[in-house]
C-alpha cells in the first residue's frame, strides 16, 4: 500500500533538525510559527502551532521568554520538545519531564539527548509497518500502535508521579533557603497539600452572548456567558440567554418594522467584573471570546485577564480569540467544554481551542442586503441591484475572523441549497458531527437546511437557536447561518 509505505519511509527518514543546524539567529514570532512545521511529522496540518500557542507556553513556565522579541536555539529546541510531547502528555506533565530531563544539563545536550530518544521511537514504530499489509487488516495494526502508545503512555504518567514529588521538594527548598527559611518539613506538607487542592480545583469556561446558545444549552454545559448590548429606539439592553431584557422574536419584529439597533462589546470593566467572582471563589477561568475581526470584545477580555492574572497569581486564568461568530463560537465552546467534562485540563482545553478553532466553518446567508448596507459589507449600488434581482449573497469567516463576501446565488433557495453544499464540500465526517444552525426569526428556512443536511449527508445532532442582537443588527430578518467542523474554512 502506497500511503503506508510512504508513512514507513517518512517515521524512517524524517528528523528535526540538530543543534547545530537550528537558525542561530533571532527569529521573530511570524518566522518561528513558519519554521516549527518542518520539525516534526504531520498531516494536513495538524496541531499547527500558533502565536497565542507559544505565549501560553511561556505564560505555563515551559518555555523560555523571548530575548526581546526574538527566539533562539533554545527556543526552537523546547517547541520542537513541545509539540511532540504535548500529543500524548497534558500541559502539566510536559513540564513536568522538561524540567525533570534539564537538571544539570545543558540546552544543547538535553536537546541532543531529546533528538536521540525520538530516533529509537520512530524506528521501532517504523519497523512494525509492512507497506505491503491488506487493507482488512489495518484496524489490527492501528490497534496495535494504540496499545503500545496506551502501555508507553501509562509507564511514563507513573514515572513523572514518581519523579514530580522529588522535583517539588527540591524546588521548594531552593524557595526557602533563598529566603532564609528553616523548617522545611512543615512547609512541604504545606507545599504538597496546595498542590493537591491546585490539582483538584475546576475551572470555567466563559464566553460573550454573541455565541447565541439557548440558556438551557448554556445551563448543560455549566459555562459562564457575558451579556453584550445594543441599544434600540434609545434604551440600552443586555443579550442576556435567557432574554429577560427582549426576547429574539420582538428584536427582530422591531428591525423589521425600522427600527435600527447598534451594539456595544464588553468593556474591560464588564470583563474584570464577570471574571473576577469565579477566581474569588478559588475557580481557574478560560475565556472564549468573539472573534476579534468582528469586536473589540476579544481585546477587552484580554486586558481584563491579564490585570486579573497579575491580581490572582495563584490563579489561571487565560483568553483566547475565537475568530469565531453567532453558533460557530457556539460550536467551539461546546466542543471545549466536552473535553473539560472529559478530564482535560484548563491548558489542554485552551490548546485545543487554538489548534481547532480555523476548522469551524462558517456559512451565511441573507435575506436582504439592505442591513449589510449599512453595516458597510456591501456598496449601496450592490444591495439596490441585488434586492431588485433577487440576489442573495452567500459568506462565510475567513481565517482572520472577518465576514467575507464569497459567492452569490440567484433567489432565497438557492442560497440556502449553497449552504447545504458547503457541507459536502468541507465538513469532516458530517454523518458523526453535531451541527449548528442559527438564525433571524426565520426558522423554517433553518429547518429546511437541517432536513437536506441530514438527508444529504447525515449528522449526529444538529441543534437550532436564534442569532442575537449583536449579529441580528446586521444582518437583519431572515439570516440563517450553519456551522460544523471542516478540513478548511
Amino acid at each position: 500500500m502506497d500511503e503506508l509505505k510512504e508513512l514507513k519511509e517518512r517515521l524512517s527518514q524524517e528528523r528535526p533538525a540538530q543543534w547545530r543546524d537550528l537558525p542561530d539567529i533571532g527569529l521573530y514570532m511570524d518566522q518561528v510559527v513558519s519554521y516549527m512545521p518542518r520539525q516534526l511529522i504531520s498531516y494536513a496540518g495538524r496541531d499547527a502551532l500558533t502565536p497565542a500557542m507559544v505565549n501560553n507556553y511561556i505564560k505555563d513556565g515551559l518555555l523560555p521568554r523571548a530575548d526581546g522579541k526574538k527566539y533562539g536555539r533554545t527556543h526552537l529546541a523546547y517547541l520542537t520538545a513541545i509539540c511532540a510531547l504535548k500529543r500524548v502528555l497534558s500541559v502539566r506533565e510536559t513540564k513536568a519531564l522538561l524540567h525533570a530531563a534539564a537538571e544539570g544539563e545543558e540546552d544543547w545536550a538535553l536537546y541532543a539527548k531529546f533528538l536521540g530518544q525520538m530516533d529509537m521511537a520512530l524506528e521501532r514504530t517504523a519497523d512494525a509497518l509492512d507497506p505491503d499489509t491488506p487493507r482488512e487488516e489495518l484496524a489490527g495494526l492501528a490497534l496495535s500502535l494504540a496499545l503500545r502508545s496506551y502501555a508507553d503512555q501509562l509507564a511514563c504518567q507513573r514515572i513523572l508521579d514518581l519523579i514530580a514529588p522529588q522535583e517539588a521538594t527540591k524546588a521548594e527548598r531552593k524557595r526557602r533557603v533563598k529566603e532564609g527559611e528553616t523548617d522545611f518539613k512543615s512547609s512541604n506538607v504545606l507545599f504538597i497539600i496546595q498542590e493537591g487542592i491546585n490539582r483538584m480545583s475546576q475551572f470555567v469556561i466563559v464566553t460573550d452572548s454573541s455565541a447565541d446558545l439557548s440558556h438551557e444549552m448554556v445551563q448543560a454545559l455549566g459555562v459562564e456567558v457575558l451579556p453584550l448590548a445594543f441599544t434600540m429606539e434609545g434604551k440600552t439592553y443586555y443579550n442576556y440567554t435567557d432574554n429577560r431584557d427582549m426576547a429574539p422574536k420582538e428584536f427582530y419584529r422591531r428591525l423589521a418594522a425600522g427600527a435600527v439597533a447598534t451594539t456595544n462589546a464588553v468593556n474591560v470593566g464588564q470583563a474584570i467584573e464577570g471574571i473576577e467572582p469565579l477566581l474569588q471563589a478559588g475557580k481557574d477561568v478560560l475565556t472564549l471570546a468573539f472573534s476579534s475581526g468582528l469586536s473589540a470584545t476579544y481585546s477587552s477580555m484580554q486586558i481584563a485577564v491579564d490585570e486579573l492574572a497579575e491580581k490572582y497569581p495563584e490563579r489561571k486564568v487565560y483568553a483566547v480569540d475565537t475568530l469565531c461568530a453567532s453558533l460557530g463560537q457556539g460550536l467551539i465552546l461546546y466542543l471545549a467544554a466536552g473535553l473539560q467534562k472529559q478530564g482535560k485540563s484548563i491548558e489542554e482545553v485552551r490548546d485545543w481551542v487554538e489548534a481547532n478553532k480555523l476548522h469551524i466553518c462558517h456559512w451565511f446567508t441573507v435575506d436582504d442586503l439592505m442591513y449589510l448596507k449599512r453595516g458597510g459589507r456591501v456598496s449601496a449600488a450592490t444591495a439596490v441591484v441585488g434586492t431588485m434581482l433577487q440576489i442573495k449573497p452567500v459568506m462565510h469567516v475567513d481565517d482572520e475572523g472577518h465576514l467575507i463576501n464569497v459567492s452569490k446565488a440567484r433567489g432565497r433557495k438557492a442560497s440556502l441549497d449553497a449552504l447545504v453544499k458547503k457541507v459536502g464540500e468541507t465538513a469532516t465526517d458530517p454523518a458523526s458531527q453535531t451541527m449548528f444552525i442559527s438564525h433571524s426569526d426565520c426558522e423554517a428556512d433553518a429547518r429546511y437546511v437541517a432536513d437536506q443536511i441530514q438527508a444529504k449527508y447525515g449528522a449526529k445532532e444538529i441543534i437550532l437557536n436564534y442569532i442575537g442582537p449583536v449579529i441580528g443588527a446586521h444582518t437583519g430578518p431572515g439570516c440563517v447561518a450553519l456551522f460544523f467542523v471542516g478540513g478548511t474554512r
